[in-house]
């Protein structure tokens, strides 16, 4: 069967646009799904409150519904005012993205995606590790995608901010998400995945 001539630009668009629909889903390296309960379970996600400065925040990880769910009770007294989840230390595929994508239902809560490398810092005479983060807003049991650029990233250890120290994507070795938005209260966040990505 023969194409007439006035199809042709229609069908040159399509094929183009199922080129870059492919190209973009590419371009996305899953580094986390909890669709996968079992190989997610073997990324380690375990919690690390303020109470290892004396603060009392509570929180805790469910695995349900093929999500992550990060919930607990955030409290300002004793000086604390963190409440987090990370990954055991490993190595993580990535190699030349640019940003790491969340898909997340919270609260209205702002939450932070903080990384960790190889690269550290001296204090007393020993060397930690340097955090590297960035905030993202949630809204109120809404589903959505955040994107956090590497080039967004700030540096820290211990909440004190650092600068000069190198950020290199395929020496991440550890994901976490924190809650220090200085709001005591409940809170809950869901995760469905975590993907590493080139979108710019």
């Amino acid at each position: 069967m023969k194409i007439r001539s006035h199809h042709l630009p229609f069908i040159t668009l399509f094929t183009a646009f199922l080129l870059t629909a492919n190209a973009a889903e590419t371009a996305q390296k899953p580094l986390c799904d909890f669709k996968d309960i079992a190989t997610a379970k073997t990324l380690g996600w375990r919690v690390l409150n303020d109470d290892v400065m004396g603060g009392v925040s509570q929180s805790r990880t469910t695995y349900r519904n093929n999500v992550l769910e990060f919930t607990g009770k955030l409290s300002l007294a004793n000086n604390g005012g963190f409440a987090s989840i990370r990954t055991k230390e490993m190595a993580f595929p990535i190699t030349d993205e640019t940003g790491i994508t969340l898909k997340v239902k919270g609260d209205g809560r702002r939450y932070e995606l903080r990384l960790q490398t190889k690269e550290t810092v001296s204090r007393m005479g020993r060397e930690f590790p340097v955090s590297f983060s960035s905030g993202f807003e949630t809204e109120k049991d809404v589903w959505k995608e955040v994107r956090i650029s590497f080039a967004d990233l700030k540096q820290s250890w211990r909440g004190m901010m650092l600068k000069d120290h190198p950020f290199k994507p395929s020496d991440i070795q550890m994901l976490g998400i924190m809650l220090a938005d200085k709001k005591p209260g409940p809170f809950a966040l869901s995760i469905a995945w975590i993907r590493a990505d080139k979108t710019e």
